[in-house]
C-alpha cells in the first residue's frame, strides 16, 4: 500500500461528518493563513515608506492606500500600517487558536467514532474470529492503528493543505517583489524537498512498520506474564519474560532514535536552504533594483523566508508521518474486509435505551436441534445430522468423550455459531438471525467464570450501567446461587471489590458467581459449560445441589466431563463423533449404551481414588 492509497483508504472509512470536518477546518485554517499573508505583506510597504519624505513614486497600492485614508505623510501612512500590522497578526493569533480548538475537537469526535464502531464490531464478532486474534493484536488496532489513521491521517491532511495556501500565498508576495529572485529561490527549494523526501520515505516507512510490530509483541509479551503469572512464578521464568522485554525496548529506543534523527533532518537541511535562499535574493535584487528599492525589499525576502522554509520544513514533516499510516493502513483493511465496507461508519451495536430494553423471546414450549451439521473448516465435519429436543422446565446434560463436539453444540445454543444445515427451532419456529431477543433469554455459566476488577455488584450485574442496578435482583440471585452469606459476611458486602480473575476468592465461590450472574438477568435457559470440572469433590456436591435448586424453574442445558454432574438429569444426550450416540435417563442409559457405561466405570474409579 503506498502513501497516497493508505491516504484515500483513511477517507473512505470515515463518515460524512468527518470528512465534511476536514474539509471546514481547511477552510479556516486557509482563512487564517490568509490574515498571516497580509500581515507579511505589510512589511514590504511599511519598510519603504520609513525612509521616504514623499508619497511619490512608491508602489501604486501604497498610493491608493493614502488617498483612501486621505494621508500625505509617508510617517504617517507607515505608522498607520504598523498598527494594521499589529491589528491583523492579533486578530490571525485569536482565530488560530479558536479555529485549531474546533477542529481538534471535530476530528478527534471523528475518530472516536470510527474507533467505538470498530470495537463494537469487535464485541459482536462471532467466536471463531476471536480464538484467532489475541488480545494485544486487538488492543493494538484500536488504541494504535485507529489513533493514527483516524487522527494523524486527517489533522495532518488539514496541515498540510493549510500550509499549502499559506506557502503559495507568500509565493505570490516574493514574485511580485522580484520575480527573477524568487523563480530561483524556489527551483532550489524544490530541489530541497524532493530530495529530503526521495531520502526519508523508504526507511520511514521500514522503522515505522518495524516499531509498530515490536509494540504489539511487547504488549503482548506482558498480557502473556500477566495472565499467566502464577505459572511465572512456580516456573521460576521471571527472568525470561524481563529479558525479553527489556530487548523489547532496546529495540524500541532504537528505532525511535532513528526516526528522531530522520524527522529533525528537513529542518536542519532547510536552515542551510534558507541561508543558501537569502544569499541568491542579495545577489539577485541588488543587481536588478535601484538602491532604495533594495532594503525592503530584502526585508520582505528575509521575513518571508523565516516563515515560508519552517512551513516548507513542517509539511516535509507532515508527509513523513503520513507514511507511518500505511502499516495501521493495511491492518485496518483487513478488519473492513471481514465486517464490510461501513465497518468504520456504522455502529454494529445499538446503545439506546430501546435496544437494551428489548424483550426477551420466551420458551414457551422447548428447543430444537434438527438435522444440525457444522464444520470449522471444509472437509471436516464437527457435527453431523445433529437432532436434540430440549424440553421447557427440563435439567438436559450432554456428555461425551473429549472432541465429541460437546463445545460447539455449546457455541451453537449461545448462537456463537451458526449451522452450516439445518434448523435450531424455538417453540417451533426457525430462529431468528438477529438474535438479540433470544441472547436476553439465556444465561451462560463456564468452566473458568471472568472475574472483573470490580464490585460484587457489578460483577453480578455484569454489563449494566451502575445506576441501573437493582440491588434487590442482586440479593435474589445470589440466594438462588447460595452465595448470599458469603457476600454478607464481607467488609463491603456488594460493594466489595473483587481483584481481576476473581483471585481472592474460591474456585466454588467464583462458580457460584457466575450462577448468580446468570440468574440476575432473569433467563429463560441456564447452559452450563464444564461448571463444576475444575473444582474438588465436595465442592461440586455443593454446586450440584445449587443447579437442582432451579430445576422447574428454570431450562437448564449441562455439558460436562464428570457424570456425577448429570447424574439426576431429566434427559442425557451421549455425544461421539457429532452425532448423538445415545439418549435417555442415567439409568437407561448406563443399560443401553456400553460406552456410556464405560464412562460411568471409569468416572466410579476416579471418584474412589480421590
Amino acid at each position: 500500500m503506498t502513501l497516497i492509497e493508505s491516504v484515500r483508504f483513511a477517507f473512505s472509512c470515515m463518515d460524512r461528518a468527518t470528512r465534511k470536518n476536514v474539509v471546514i477546518s481547511v477552510f479556516l485554517l486557509a482563512l487564517t493563513s490568509s490574515m498571516e499573508i497580509l500581515g507579511i505583506g505589510l512589511v514590504f510597504p511599511v519598510i519603504q515608506l520609513l525612509p521616504a519624505e514623499t508619497l511619490e513614486g512608491q508602489h501604486e497600492l501604497v498610493q491608493l492606500a493614502a488617498k483612501a485614508l486621505a494621508v500625505e505623510s509617508p510617517d504617517t501612512l507607515a505608522l498607520i500600517g504598523v498598527i494594521a500590522l499589529v491589528a491583523v497578526l492579533g486578530i490571525k493569533g485569536v482565530s488560530a487558536v479558536l479555529v485549531q480548538a474546533w477542529s481538534t475537537r471535530r476530528l478527534l469526535e471523528g475518530q472516536y467514532r470510527a474507533t467505538a464502531n470498530l470495537y463494537s464490531a469487535y464485541l459482536k464478532a462471532d467466536l471463531a474470529w476471536h480464538n484467532r486474534n489475541n488480545s494485544a493484536a486487538v488492543l493494538h488496532r484500536l488504541n494504535h492503528c485507529c489513533n493514527v489513521l483516524f487522527g494523524t491521517v486527517p489533522t495532518n491532511c488539514v496541515t498540510i493543505f493549510s500550509d499549502v495556501i499559506l506557502s503559495l500565498g507568500m509565493v505570490i508576495l516574493l514574485v511580485t517583489a522580484s520575480p527573477v529572485a524568487a523563480l530561483i529561490s524556489l527551483a532550489f527549494g524544490a530541489f530541497g524537498v524532493i530530495l529530503n523526501n526521495k531520502v526519508l520515505s523508504v526507511r520511514i516507512r521500514d522503522l515505522t512498520k518495524e516499531r509498530d510490530e515490536i509494540a504489539r509483541l511487547s504488549q503482548g509479551l506482558v498480557l502473556e506474564s500477566k495472565h499467566g503469572i502464577q505459572d511465572v512464578r512456580v516456573l521460576a521464568c521471571e527472568p525470561y519474560f524481563f529479558t525479553r522485554y527489556r530487548r523489547f525496548l532496546d529495540r524500541l529506543t532504537d528505532l525511535f532514535t532513528k526516526m528522531k534523527v530522520l524527522a529533525l533532518l528537513p529542518r536542519y537541511s532547510f536552515e542551510l536552504i534558507a541561508g543558501v535562499f537569502i544569499l541568491i535574493v542579495f545577489v539577485v535584487i541588488t543587481e536588478t533594483l535601484d538602491r532604495a528599492a533594495v532594503v525592503p525589499t530584502l526585508a520582505l525576502y528575509v521575513v518571508t523566508a523565516l516563515r515560508l522554509l519552517p512551513t516548507v520544513a513542517r509539511m516535509t514533516a507532515q508527509v513523513s508521518m503520513l507514511r507511518t499510516a500505511i502499516p495501521s493502513a493495511m491492518e485496518l483493511a483487513k478488519d473492513r474486509e471481514t465486517f464490510g465496507q461501513n465497518l468504520f461508519k456504522t455502529a454494529m451495536v445499538d446503545d439506546t435505551a430501546a435496544a437494551r430494553d428489548r424483550q426477551r423471546l420466551p420458551l414457551e414450549q422447548g428447543m430444537e436441534l434438527e438435522n444440525i451439521c457444522f464444520n470449522y473448516l471444509p472437509g471436516e465435519p464437527i457435527l453431523n445430522n445433529m437432532n436434540m429436543t430440549i424440553a421447557r422446565g427440563q435439567c438436559v446434560g450432554i456428555v461425551g468423550p473429549s472432541g465429541a463436539g460437546k463445545s460447539t453444540i455449546i457455541g451453537l445454543l449461545l448462537g456463537f455459531f451458526a449451522p452450516i444445515s439445518g434448523r435450531i427451532l424455538i417453540d417451533g419456529k426457525a430462529l431468528d438471525p438477529d438474535l438479540s431477543a433470544y441472547e436476553r433469554s439465556i444465561g451462560f455459566v463456564q468452566q473458568a467464570v471472568f472475574v472483573a476488577d470490580s464490585t460484587v455488584r457489578e460483577n453480578v450485574a455484569f454489563g449494566e450501567d451502575p445506576a441501573d442496578i437493582d440491588d434487590a435482583r442482586i440479593w435474589t440471585a445470589l440466594e438462588m446461587a447460595n452465595i448470599d452469606a458469603f457476600v454478607r459476611e464481607l467488609p463491603d458486602g456488594l460493594d466489595t471489590q473483587l481483584s481481576e480473575h476473581g483471585s481472592r476468592i474460591s474456585g466454588g465461590q467464583r462458580q457460584r458467581l457466575g450462577i448468580a450472574r446468570a440468574l440476575y438477568h432473569e433467563p429463560e435457559m441456564l447452559i452450563l459449560d464444564e461448571a463444576t470440572s475444575s473444582l474438588d469433590l465436595e465442592t461440586e456436591a455443593q454446586i450440584s445441589q445449587v443447579i437442582s435448586s432451579l430445576r422447574g424453574r428454570k431450562t437448564i442445558v449441562i455439558i460436562a466431563h464428570r457424570l456425577s454432574t448429570v447424574k439426576d438429569c431429566d434427559m442425557i444426550y451421549f455425544v461421539k463423533d457429532g452425532t448423538v450416540a445415545g439418549k435417555g435417563t442415567f439409568e437407561s442409559l448406563q443399560k443401553s449404551n456400553a460406552e456410556f457405561r464405560a464412562l460411568v466405570e471409569l468416572g466410579d474409579l476416579q471418584s474412589a481414588a480421590q
